[in-house]
């Protein structure tokens, strides 16, 4: 089975997409409305993460869920009480779900597209973080996920990731897993979330915790 991971605290999984679209849409074979959204999607790999994501939320669950979106691009699961929030890259799709308030995923391959874009997302502070561990490419990209679950949590649009969300602790960087704390100054709470990370051989992941 490609699910390759499934946690339980918040409760979230990866999926790695090993099958074709055709083998994807097979679980769905009987289902004409999810057949059609998915033929409708012109690139094979959009449709394969398209599938997978759906298989996986179904996996998580336990049982046949519908995800809609709303006018924003949010995903929601209209039938449960789960706020959910979904990813995906090369080769893979996450998906994280929580029964208490909107939740933010996001999924990445190892690149060096954070790094170069790094002033476009990190304040000053932040980037001193960045080279105190001697600019790693890896924190990079964590960094810009844990924004991007973030941007995902908070549900709203006109977010600037760097004078709207900022990262106020070190995370430890000694492992491969951890968590810190970031926080957002664009609603009236000022809200500060933990955002928890891990990297593996074939993808960097974060989510809200």
């Amino acid at each position: 089975m490609p699910l390759i991971e499934k946690n339980t605290m918040p409760l979230r999984g990866v999926w790695k997409i090993d099958e074709t679209a055709d083998e994807l849409l097979d679980f769905f074979k009987n289902e004409e409305d999810v057949s059609r959204a998915a033929l409708a999607i012109r690139s094979e790999n959009r449709r394969r993460e398209w599938l997978a994501v759906r298989r996986l939320t179904d996996t998580l669950l336990g049982k046949r869920s519908q995800i809609t979106y709303e006018a924003n691009g949010s995903p929601v699961l209209p039938d449960s009480s789960f706020k959910i929030s979904i990813s995906h890259t090369k080769g893979f799709a996450a998906v994280v779900l929580s029964e208490f308030q909107r939740t933010g995923i996001d999924i990445e391959y190892h690149s060096e597209r954070a790094f170069r874009l790094r002033n476009r997302f990190l304040g000053p502070a932040e980037l001193n973080v960045l080279a105190s561990y001697g600019n790693n490419k890896d924190l990079a990209t964590v960094f810009w996920c844990a924004k991007e679950s973030f941007f995902k949590a908070l549900g709203r649009q006109g977010v600037d990731f760097i004078k709207d969300m900022h990262i106020i602790s070190s995370p430890s960087f000694a492992d491969t897993e951890g968590e810190f704390l970031i926080e957002e100054s664009i609603t009236p709470d000022g809200r500060i979330c933990s955002v928890a990370f891990t990297i593996t051989p074939d993808y960097i992941l974060t989510w809200m915790t």
